[in-house]
């Protein structure tokens, strides 16, 4: 099972993290397979922001959720916007050229897409 959460508002980050762990707490528990990737732009990059102690408690979640095997992926064009580079975020989120085209290409290769 792959899934793609696609979080662009910083108020949905709870919800997502949280679906994030029930699902994999599921695979866990059915020894289901199951593949996520955040997939990152807007107003919900500014936690990511390593520089903004607010957004500590989602990127300490993000990086738990790393170790379980989650990836996270950030837009590129919105850093540009935001004024922010690689070093500014956790390393490890991926930087992607742009929100639309890793969302389009991830559902070309299965992946589910949720908007929280």
């Amino acid at each position: 099972m792959r899934t793609i959460f696609h979080v662009s508002d910083s108020s949905k980050w709870e919800l997502a993290i949280k679906n994030a762990i029930h699902m994999l707490n599921y695979g866990r528990d059915t020894k289901t397979d199951i593949v996520i990737e955040f997939m990152v732009n807007g107003p919900a990059v500014n936690p990511l922001n390593l520089h903004d102690e607010t957004g500590e408690p989602v990127r300490a979640a993000l990086q738990d959720l790393v170790k379980r095997g989650v990836n996270v992926a950030v837009s590129q064009n919105t850093l540009n916007h935001l004024g922010l580079g690689v070093k500014d975020i956790p390393s490890y989120a991926v930087v992607v050229l742009a929100t639309a085209l890793e969302l389009t290409r991830r559902q070309g290769e299965g992946y589910a897409y949720i908007r929280p």
